[in-house]
């Protein structure tokens, strides 16, 4: 299956917001939902509470 060039276009951008936010926080949770085509990331420190 090929891929639009928006749909390129999200993963970079989406892929950068993650590895910024890890590298920032120092960690962190990525997850991937494959279904709805999305990356979202969060800190450790939420997924902790």
């Amino acid at each position: 299956q090929q891929c639009a060039a928006k749909q390129w276009k999200s993963a970079i951008l989406q892929g950068y917001f993650a590895f910024s936010r890890l590298k920032q926080n120092k960690g962190g949770i990525v997850s991937i939902d494959l279904d709805k085509q999305s990356l979202t990331y969060s800190p450790l420190e939420a997924a902790q509470s």
